[in-house]
């Protein structure tokens, strides 16, 4: 009697339906690893993504002309606050892992323009007007595209360790007479390491006269025929902004009727003239 039961047992331990129902469980517990592990990865992709959305949709509701506590309510405390010995002018530098937010303000708190600067090669906000993204539109966008046009005013400024060029653009009442900036700025990314590439014979023209910016008008000369282009351009910008490894990674946005000379004494005080969004020099000590 003893032999026959432990023949039945072993018999059902080895059936085929035994070792079926064991693979079955095998399979299920691997089945649900995997979708437990599927699920983790596009849990954290997705936070990813909608993470830099949400970034995206806070820088592009930020204005110039409002309240500097407009731009606190929204990016917390200023990492840096500059003021002006001479003048009620301040400026805010705020900091992300991604991204510089610079504001310059006047004695009542009003935004007088700001900046917005990438720091991160995958981070690539959009300028207001849709036209530009940071780290990723070339200068040469802004010559071939209509929608620009010429600019007013070019600022390009390349020192024994820094450099700085940006194109000011006015289009008057379609755009509420706000002037749009687009600039380069060694705070910012840039797709190369290399300062002495920066200083190379095809990179940025030291265009600051006697502390004086150029206006893009005071570079173009008049062609000879009449049946020629109006203005022959500025051979040395023309070639900066026609080669195309030359990113735009600062975008800044001014106040109707306010322009870069409105903040110059400030900024001639605190950093080099007519710099626009952060300076490398300060905001590199931070992390």
């Amino acid at each position: 009697m003893k032999h026959t039961i432990k023949n039945i047992v072993e018999g059902i331990e080895n059936s085929p339906t035994k070792r079926f129902i064991g693979l079955l469980v095998f399979l299920i517990s691997a089945i649900l690893v995997i979708v437990s592990s599927v699920g983790t990865l596009i849990n954290f992709y997705y936070q990813k993504v909608q993470w830099k959305q949400q970034a995206y949709e806070l820088i592009k509701s930020l204005a110039a002309d409002v309240n500097i506590g407009y731009f606190e309510s929204r990016l917390g405390g200023a990492a840096f606050i500059n003021v002006s010995e001479k003048t009620d002018i301040k400026e805010y530098v705020f900091i992300d892992k991604n991204y510089y937010v610079d504001v310059i303000i006047d004695k009542n708190g009003k935004v007088l323009m700001y900046s917005v600067t990438t720091r991160s090669k995958t981070f690539n906000p959009t300028t207001p007007e849709g036209e530009i993204v940071l780290g990723k539109t070339r200068f040469v966008k802004l010559v071939i595209d209509d929608f620009f046009g010429e600019p007013d005013e070019v600022i390009s400024v390349l020192g024994a360790h820094d450099y700085f060029y940006t194109e000011g653009y006015y289009w008057g009442n379609p755009m509420n007479y706000q002037t749009y900036y687009y600039s380069n700025s060694d705070a910012g990314y840039n797709d190369y390491d290399d300062y002495d590439f920066v200083i190379g014979p095809d990179y940025i023209p030291d265009y600051i006269e006697n502390g004086q910016s150029r206006t893009f008008e005071a570079w173009l000369d008049e062609a000879v025929s009449d049946s020629g282009p109006k203005y022959k351009k500025d051979k040395e910008i023309m070639k900066f902004r026609l080669k195309n490894t030359n990113l735009i990674n600062t975008y800044t946005v001014t106040a109707p009727f306010v322009t870069i000379g409105d903040i110059a004494e400030f900024v001639q005080e605190t950093k080099s003239f007519y710099f626009l969004g952060p300076d490398k020099n300060q905001v590199r000590v931070a992390p």
